[in-house]
């Protein structure tokens, strides 16, 4: 979203800069978290109160 804004703004140099640092990255830190993710939940919630006791 960001690199699109920048673009459309015609900041050329800032863009390039925040495009080289993002492809810098490790693409696993650019993954959503596993409870965004979707997917189904490892356990119920009955289950989750029944081992706090």
């Amino acid at each position: 979203m960001l690199l699109t804004r920048l673009e459309e703004q015609k900041k050329e140099s800032l863009h390039k800069q925040l495009k080289t640092a993002m492809d810098a990255l490790d693409p696993e830190l650019l993954e959503l978290p596993a409870f965004e993710r979707g997917g189904r939940p490892s356990g119920t919630r009955r289950d989750w109160r029944r081992r706090r006791r």
